[in-house]
């Protein structure tokens, strides 16, 4: 049995762009109606949080795309953008899940943060959730690794072997997002393992600075039991400094 899927992954930069100003929200939803995904992986996403206007931005574009939605925080920023704490179930940092299907389970999948250093004091997670595709349960994942320039980079190693442990060993897999490195570092090899790379190819995803050229390329999706269609980058550079990364692709499972 075969289901035919459009995803779409895209790390927000808190959904105010390269500079972080207010989030711009009714721009987002504009883009994402355009391409008209069936689940939507979302990084750097604001929950009630002072930046954003204080708003629910997953619940809110769930509203608008008719989708649902399951957020993961990662960590809670202080107002005065000086570091951050635990997150709470009525805010948060982190990452999402948005889908035209039902969720059949829903985890945040915590990830660890980093022992020090430049980029390395954020906790980390992964939004995680099985969708019912009308009898093919698949799982999928949203996230954002440390950064942590060069590589290896024993943190990041540390992530993924978290991540790769909290995965159904046994049902199809898509996941992907922010994974701050090049896929040919070494740093993924845990989960490049046990699934695919389905985004070969695609060049540079991230950007410096607003409006430069894109030159880092750090955006992937992984899967299992996948068939990877066609696979397009797309940059919205005055909503953030990564590119929008969609995947047509199919579902084969005996399920």
């Amino acid at each position: 049995m075969k289901k035919h899927l459009k995803l779409a992954s895209w790390n927000l930069a808190c959904g105010a762009g390269p500079e972080y100003r207010c989030c711009q929200l009714e721009q987002i939803i504009t883009v994402l109606k355009e391409e008209n995904p069936d689940i939507i992986l979302l990084q750097e996403i604001d929950k009630n949080i002072a930046r954003s206007g204080n708003r629910d931005i997953p619940f809110l574009l769930g509203q608008a795309l008719q989708l649902e939605a399951f957020f993961a925080p990662a960590i809670k920023p202080l107002e005065d953008g000086k570091g951050s704490i635990a997150p709470d179930n009525e805010s948060g940092f982190g990452n999402a899940v948005l889908s035209r299907h039902g969720f059949t389970e829903m985890r945040n999948i915590p990830l660890g943060p980093g022992p020090g250093g430049e980029g390395e004091q954020e906790h980390r997670s992964a939004a995680y959730v099985q969708i019912d595709l009308g009898g093919i349960v698949v799982q999928v994942f949203s996230t954002h690794l440390v950064q942590s320039f060069g590589a290896p980079s024993p943190i990041r190693v540390a992530q993924v072997a978290a991540l790769c442990h909290a995965l159904h060993p046994g049902l199809p897999l898509i996941g992907g997002g922010d994974f701050n490195i090049n896929v040919n570092c070494g740093d993924l090899q845990a989960l490049a393992s046990i699934t695919s790379l389905l985004t070969p190819g695609l060049g540079p995803t991230c950007s410096l600075a607003k409006n430069d050229r894109f030159i880092f390329a750090i955006d992937h999706l992984f899967g299992r039991d996948i068939t990877p269609e066609r696979a397009v980058k797309k940059a919205f550079p005055d909503l953030s400094d990564h590119c929008m990364v969609t995947l047509e692709f199919s579902v084969n499972s005996s399920q």
